[in-house]
């Protein structure tokens, strides 16, 4: 595994084998996982902190799924504030807003540049 993670008595990761080496890869991960997926040197990691509104955060958790499970959601987000507050982020990282298409576009352009850059 190059990294792994449990959430609610499941375990989730990401195999070493499920990376393309031809092509940029993209994951979700917690700072944890980050940092699993540091110690491998041959990894070339851009790290970008999304940053949205609380309210538009949970809009789109409530809005993810027919019959939200609205306990495990503030669970969720109580937990993520806790382990992604930026005093605890030990490892480089980029802080992007994410709330527009015109954000996207900018995390998509950082993407771009830090492609060209390490190629």
């Amino acid at each position: 595994m190059l990294e792994y993670t449990m959430f609610n008595n499941w375990f989730y990761g990401t195999t070493n084998n499920s990376l393309s080496k031809d092509k940029i890869n993209i994951g979700v991960f917690n700072p944890d996982g980050i940092r699993n997926i540091q110690r491998y040197s041959e990894i070339k990691l851009l790290t970008i902190r999304l940053v949205i509104s609380k309210k538009i955060r949970l809009l789109r958790q409530l809005k993810r799924e027919e019959n939200p499970d609205v306990d495990e959601i503030v669970r969720r987000y109580i937990t993520d504030s806790i382990d992604f507050k930026k005093e605890l982020l030990d490892f480089e990282y980029l802080s992007m807003p994410s709330e527009t298409y015109d954000d996207v576009n900018m995390i998509f352009d950082e993407i771009m540049k830090w492609t060209n850059q390490i190629n």
